[in-house]
């Protein structure tokens, strides 16, 4: 049986821009960027866990639990130029409804638990990654700057 994986794609408007200042900065500006953005991906992955459906009684087609137990994250370590690659997915060749739980909108489902399990907590926690790597370098510039007195 053929099975995708639930993995949305985000995208941060001004982010690239954001990014190639940061590069201005040098490794330190690159690795608040990195630890900001895998700091968000951890947090969505923990909002997604309370909101993804949990099967107790195998009716989605899968073991009980097998859904939330799917979840898998992939973070980029490295530090590159311009990108940042990280990605949250859901589903597996055993769990290949994951897609359709997050699709179907239909199904009732007992709160906090919901379809969209993974695209809300995307949404609400993405756009505050900009705010948080500023938050950050501000941080970094005020123990430089007590340094240098």
């Amino acid at each position: 049986m053929a099975w995708e994986q639930l993995s949305p794609n985000l995208q941060v408007r001004g982010l690239r821009k954001f990014t190639r200042a940061l590069n201005r900065l040098g490794v330190d500006g690159k690795l608040i960027a990195r630890d900001s953005a895998n700091e968000i991906i951890d947090k969505i992955k923990e909002e997604s866990q309370i909101e993804v459906p949990v099967s107790v009684d195998g009716s989605h087609g899968g073991e009980p639990g097998a859904l939330k137990a799917s979840v898998q994250v992939f973070k980029q370590n490295a530090l590159s130029e311009n990108n940042y690659f990280a990605q949250i997915t859901y589903g597996n060749e055993s769990v290949f409804y994951a897609q359709a739980v997050h699709e179907i909108i239909g199904p009732k489902h007992n709160s906090p638990t919901k379809a969209k399990y993974l695209e809300d907590p995307t949404n609400r926690l993405a756009p505050n990654l900009p705010l948080q790597i500023k938050t950050k370098l501000e941080l970094l510039a005020k123990k430089l700057q007590a340094g240098a007195d």
